[in-house]
């Protein structure tokens, strides 16, 4: 499993509070876990892709945050290779668009 863990990343937009989020690579399938506020008991799942092709088990899968709709909520970027997919902010949790660079 190869992973990135993001901690404490502020989702100011939403309740206020700081919410916990990792991001990894599970046997080729991209997954990402958000602790709102920190509270493992309200966690949400957000899945990625499947990865396809020789050693793809071992691409590492990166975050970052920013606007990108214009709405002056983060949203969650998830980076592999050289592949961007977009969950938008919606006020409550990242929905995923079509959306990729």
């Amino acid at each position: 499993m190869c992973g990135f863990l993001l901690d404490s990343f502020e989702v100011s937009k939403r309740d206020g509070r700081k919410s916990h989020i990792i991001a990894f690579n599970l046997n080729r399938r991209v997954v990402v876990i958000e602790f709102p506020a920190g509270d493992a008991s309200k966690a949400v799942q957000y899945l990625g892709p499947t990865l396809f092709g020789n050693g793809q088990e071992l691409t590492p899968v990166t975050l970052s945050f920013e606007d990108r709709n214009g709405d002056g909520k983060p949203d969650l970027n998830i980076h592999v290779g050289d592949t961007i997919i977009v969950f938008v902010n919606d006020g409550t949790k990242f929905v995923p668009t079509h959306q990729q660079q």
